[in-house]
C-alpha cells in the first residue's frame, strides 16, 4: 500500500467519530466543550477526546471502503490488508512492543494482557474548532478591601445560621425518630449472585473470534476463552476467522453463549447456534474436546491454554475432506474422526521450532560417480505442517500460484505431520537471506536444515 493503515485511520477520524480496525478494535471520538486550565490559566477551544475500545472489532466497511478507493484496490483486498495489520499488531503487543498511530496515540499491552491506549496528539479533531487556538488569560487580583468585606459577610452568615438552628431545635424534640439499624435475624441468608449459579460464570461477556490452528485445520481456538472447537463447518463457511463466540447476560442476568457464523451476504454474524453443556474444568481423563456437530450441538470440553495464528493466505484456498457420507453425518464427530489423537499431536507441536525436535536417523545413501559431486538442496523454508495430505497439496499449489515456484511437500516430521516448504537452498545462509522477505507474507515461516543431526 502507498500509505500505512495508521495514516488512513487518522484521515478518517477527521470526518468520523468512530473508525474500526477489523480484529483489533475501534477509535472513538467524544465531544469535549471549551474549558479553562486552572493551573496554566489557559482557555482551550471545544475539542474531541480520543478513546480506544477493543470490543469494537467487527468490520463496518468504513475503513475497508476508504482504503479500496485511496489505494486503488478491491474491497476484498482492502479487508485482507486490514486483517493482516491486525494480526501483526496483536503479535507485536504480545511481545511487549508498542503500536504507534501518528497524531493519535499508542497501543500497549499491560501485565494483565489488556490493551492500553495512550493519547499522544495535539491535533483537534473537532471540525467546528478549526482556526481556534488556546490563549492565556491574566489572573484577576482582588483588592484587599473587597477581601475584608467578604470575610465580614461570611462571619455574619455563620452567626445567623447558628441562631436559626437553635430556634428549630426546640420544635423537633417531640418528633418521632425511626431506628434504621440493620435487621438482626439469625435465619437470614444473603442471596448469592446469579453468576455463581452458572457453569461458565468465570467467562467475561463479549465477542470472541475463532482462529485456525496452524497445525491442523480441523482444530479452532476460541480467542479469549479456554476452549478449542473441532468442526468442518467453521472452515467451510468462513475459514475459521469468520466465526465468533458471543457471550452475554440476558434480562434475567444469566450467561448465554452462542457460536455464530458469518452469513452468505457477509454482513452479520447471525447464523448462530446455542452452546450448552460446556465446562471450565476437565471432567475426565479421556481424550475429549469440544466439538460442534452438523446440528450445532456442543460436546464436552477440556481446558486448553494454547493459541496459534496462521496467515490468511495459507488457508484461503485450502479445503477439508468432503467425503463424509449421509450415514456418517448423523454420528458423533468424535467417532467419525480420531480428533483426540490428532488434537494431542497438534498441541505438542504448537508454538515450537521443529528444528530442535529432529532426532531422525540419517538415511543411508549409495554414493555413485554421478551424484558424488552434485550437491543437494537440503535446507528448506517451512511454512506449514498438516496431518492431511490433501491440505498439504492445497497449500503447495497455492504457494506456486502466488509466485513460489519451488514450493513442494518435503515429507513428514517425527509426529507424522506433512511439511510444506516455500523454497529450498544449499546453505542456511542463503535461506536466512530469503526468510525475512517470505515472513512478510507468511509469518509462520522458519528454516529447516536436514543436514543437521
Amino acid at each position: 500500500m502507498k500509505q500505512s493503515i495508521q495514516k488512513h485511520v487518522f484521515e478518517l477520524l477527521k470526518h468520523h467519530d468512530c473508525v474500526i480496525i477489523t480484529g483489533l478494535g475501534g477509535f472513538i471520538l467524544n465531544y469535549r466543550p471549551a474549558y479553562i486550565n486552572q493551573i496554566t490559566n489557559k482557555i482551550h477551544p471545544p475539542s474531541k477526546n480520543i478513546s480506544f475500545n477493543k470490543n469494537l472489532s467487527n468490520n463496518d466497511g468504513l475503513l475497508a471502503n476508504y482504503i479500496a478507493s485511496v489505494e486503488d484496490m478491491s474491497y476484498d483486498e482492502a479487508c485482507l490488508e486490514i486483517m493482516k495489520f491486525s494480526r501483526k499488531a496483536k503479535l507485536k503487543l504480545e511481545k511487549g512492543e508498542t503500536i504507534l498511530f501518528e497524531n493519535i496515540g499508542e497501543l500497549n499491552q499491560n501485565t494483565s494482557k489488556h490493551i492500553e491506549f495512550t493519547i499522544n496528539t495535539l491535533f483537534n479533531f473537532n471540525t467546528h474548532s478549526y482556526g481556534l487556538a488556546s490563549f492565556q488569560i491574566g489572573e484577576i487580583k482582588t483588592p484587599n478591601t473587597v477581601k475584608k468585606f467578604i470575610s465580614a459577610a461570611a462571619v455574619i452568615i455563620v452567626l445567623l445560621s447558628i441562631s436559626i438552628f437553635s430556634l428549630l431545635q426546640s420544635s423537633t424534640d417531640n418528633m418521632l425518630v425511626f431506628n434504621l439499624s440493620p435487621i438482626n435475624n439469625n435465619h437470614y441468608t444473603p442471596r448469592e449472585a446469579p453468576i455463581t449459579q452458572d457453569s461458565l460464570g468465570k467467562e467475561t461477556p463479549g465477542i470472541y473470534n475463532v482462529y485456525v490452528s496452524q497445525v491442523d485445520f480441523d482444530l479452532y481456538k476460541i480467542n479469549g476463552t479456554n476452549y478449542h472447537i473441532a468442526t468442518k463447518k467453521c472452515f467451510k463457511l468462513g475459514f475459521g476467522r469468520d466465526v465468533q463466540i458471543k457471550i452475554w447476560r440476558d434480562q434475567k442476568d444469566r450467561i448465554q453463549r452462542q457460536v455464530c457464523f458469518l452469513n452468505v451476504s457477509e454482513t452479520e454474524y447471525d447464523d448462530c447456534y446455542k452452546i450448552t453443556n460446556v465446562y471450565n474444568e476437565m471432567t475426565s481423563q479421556g481424550e475429549k474436546i469440544m466439538v460442534l456437530t452438523k446440528r450445532g450441538k456442543m460436546k464436552e470440553a477440556i481446558l486448553v491454554l494454547e493459541e496459534t495464528y496462521i496467515d490468511p493466505y495459507v488457508i484461503a484456498n485450502s479445503s477439508p475432506q468432503d467425503n463424509i457420507t449421509l450415514h456418517q453425518q448423523t454420528e458423533d464427530t468424535l467417532s467419525i474422526k480420531n480428533i483426540g489423537n490428532r488434537f494431542m499431536d497438534a498441541i505438542q507441536t504448537l508454538g515450537t521450532n521443529e528444528v530442535n525436535k529432529e532426532h531422525k536417523k540419517p538415511e543411508s545413501k549409495i554414493i555413485t560417480s554421478n551424484n558424488r559431486n552434485t550437491p543437494k538442496k537440503e535446507v528448506y523454508i517451512i511454512v506449514g505442517s498438516f496431518s492431511n495430505q490433501k491440505n498439504a497439496k492445497a497449500l503447495s499449489k497455492q504457494l506456486y500460484n502466488r509466485g513460489f515456484k519451488n514450493a513442494k511437500i518435503i515429507g513428514k516430521n517425527e509426529s507424522g505431520l506433512i511439511r510444506v516448504a516455500a523454497d529450498s537452498f544449499y546453505t542456511e545462509e542463503e535461506a536466512h537471506l530469503v526468510l525475512e522477505n517470505i515472513k512478510n507474507q507468511l509469518s509462520s515461516a522458519w528454516v529447516l536444515n536436514k543436514n543437521k543431526p
